[in-house]
């Protein structure tokens, strides 16, 4: 699990700011945040799969144009 990818990619649904930052230089927000590089590159390809593990259980993603994390409530 990626403790910060899963952190920012969870913040980013709520957070209008980031989300703009994001929009804006995807990135340098997530640099920034302190997600990896290698993180950041998932990201920024759209590598869904690699994503979700990274995110680790009980997360899944809306894949828009920016990938949204969300717990999976039980």
């Amino acid at each position: 699990m990626s403790q910060k990818l899963t952190e920012f990619l969870t913040e980013i649904t709520t957070n209008k700011n980031l989300r703009e930052a994001f929009s804006n230089d995807r990135a340098a927000t997530m640099k920034k945040y302190g997600v990896s590089d290698e993180d950041a590159a998932l990201v920024i390809n759209h590598d869904y799969e690699a994503v979700l593990k990274k995110l680790g259980p009980g997360y899944d993603i809306a894949k828009n144009t920016i990938i949204d994390a969300f717990k999976i409530k039980k």
